[in-house]
């Protein structure tokens, strides 16, 4: 069997290529979507300036590359959507791990064979205490992972910086760590470093004892196993209301999601 996972790693000529080899194979093939790259040059479907395109026509793609200073080789992006298109209704199946990430490249690229089907997962059920409210005390809030730009850098900065202008009780914590760690400094956000397991999450999370878990990405994320973490750790996730984040706090009834404007 041949299963597709990623093609976003190459350049679009070997893209090309690799795509015509596997369509000749007598085996047939699946693909899987684990982002946007079928239908965004950058995956994740964020302006220059980090705000969520919302999938616009190509017409304003070009305008996003032509500003993209990270952008190596130019493509016109009507080319990408029309061989993924190709590519995708000729696989046996195409599996999206949400609802919405399949909706919402369904809505761009046209396909019968998609099948929903969650990534796989068992992360270690380790709930923390229950907390009383704060009275008065430091809000504690806690994130997890690597935070870089798509996954919400900036708001947590804004936000800390937004809380010592009046000094406010709160106090942010990543277990994990920023792209940026200097900068996060000085708005006085701690970070515990990289973690090499869950299991070490979640007892870094144990820890700490955090109020709420915040997830700020800022695009429609297809899955995202850090919110697995908080789930089995038994933390309040909050997260936007975009992306499978949203998707799956409405199935479990846990947390809350903030309007992403």
């Amino acid at each position: 069997m041949v299963h597709v996972y990623l093609l976003d790693r190459l350049n679009w000529r070997s893209i090309l290529e690799l795509m015509e080899l596997i369509e000749t194979l007598p085996t047939g093939y699946d693909c899987k979507f684990h982002d946007y790259a079928a239908v965004c040059h950058c995956n994740n479907l964020l302006l220059p300036h980090q705000f969520y395109c919302g999938m616009p026509d190509t017409v304003v793609c070009r305008k996003c590359i032509a500003l993209d200073e990270q952008v190596e080789e130019y493509v016109d992006p009507d080319e990408p959507r029309q061989r993924f298109a190709a590519f995708l209704s000729g696989a046996r199946r195409v599996f999206g791990p949400s609802d919405d990430v399949v909706e919402r490249l369904g809505g761009r690229l046209p396909f019968a064979n998609a099948v929903v089907r969650p990534h796989e997962e068992a992360p270690p059920a380790f709930p923390l205490p229950a907390r009383t409210k704060n009275n008065g005390k430091v809000l504690s809030i806690a994130l997890v992972g690597a935070i870089e730009p798509h996954k919400g850098a900036d708001v947590i900065y804004n936000l800390a910086l937004d809380a010592q202008l009046p000094d406010l009780p709160i106090r942010f914590t990543i277990v994990g760590y920023f792209s940026n760690t200097e900068t996060m400094s000085k708005v006085d956000v701690r970070e515990t470093g990289l973690y090499q397991s869950e299991e070490e999450a979640l007892a870094q999370l144990r820890k700490l004892g955090p109020d709420v878990i915040f997830l700020p990405s800022i695009w429609p994320e297809t899955y995202c196993y850090t919110l697995s973490l908080a789930l089995a750790a038994g933390i309040p996730p909050v997260v936007f209301d975009i992306g499978a984040h949203a998707e799956r706090l409405v199935v479990t009834g846990e947390g809350a999601w903030l309007d992403l404007n």
